[in-house]
């Protein structure tokens, strides 16, 4: 492994950090934080089309909006929308190039853990307290599918980068593969699978 050096060390929260996020080009990292914000990082130097000629990590917006700490962030493929979750019970979608609130998912029952886009962007995938997942259309912010599977909280989940499969972590000591977007189907419609494929019964991976 190559030997590592600190670059910036990028200041600005006043509570734990909880999660970061970057984006797929390395231009833009996004923070969550105990404090109830996140923040949206530029990382790399402007080019020509940029207005702001300061080439130095800054941070470029404050996202406000959540009522409690944020548990969980991430960015879409192409890096123009954050997704983000919060003790508040909330999922939020927000604008990375203007910090703009774009939509307030309200589903979930308690605390929201985790949440991510899918490798394509067109939808959201978020978890809960509440033992759920859900699954968003990014585009209107419709709950397509609700995945019920754990006996506890639900508190990780992320979508395999062919799209094919939703893998998810609970206080149940169980993670649970769910069929992913397939064509035609909405994502997670055809349950939670086991190790050997079936999706008609329900297994922890072990």
């Amino acid at each position: 492994v190559a030997r590592r050096t600190l670059l910036h060390r990028l200041a600005g929260h006043s509570e734990v950090v909880a999660d970061i996020a970057v984006s797929a080009d390395g231009r833009l990292a996004v923070s969550a934080s105990d404090d109830s914000t996140l923040r949206v990082w530029r990382l790399a130097a402007p080019t020509d089309d940029d207005d702001d000629d300061d080439g130095d990590c800054v941070c470029v917006h404050v996202l406000a909006g959540h009522s409690d700490r944020v548990t969980a962030c991430d960015v879409s493929s192409d890096g123009a929308l954050v997704v983000s979750a919060s003790d508040d019970y909330t999922v939020r979608l927000w604008r990375s190039s203007s910090g703009e609130a774009v939509a307030i998912l309200l589903r979930h029952s308690l605390s929201a853990r985790d949440c991510c886009f899918s490798p394509d962007g067109r939808f959201v995938l978020s978890c809960s307290a509440d033992r759920s997942l859900r699954v968003w259309r990014t585009a209107d912010g419709d709950c397509l599918r609700v995945l019920r599977g754990h006996a506890a909280a639900v508190v990780s989940c992320c979508w395999a980068a062919d799209g094919a499969t939703i893998v998810s972590g609970g206080a149940d000591h169980g993670i649970l593969l769910w069929a992913g977007e397939t064509e035609g189907h909405v994502p997670g419609a055809a349950g939670p699978r086991s190790r050997t494929g079936s999706f008609t019964e329900q297994h922890p991976v072990k």
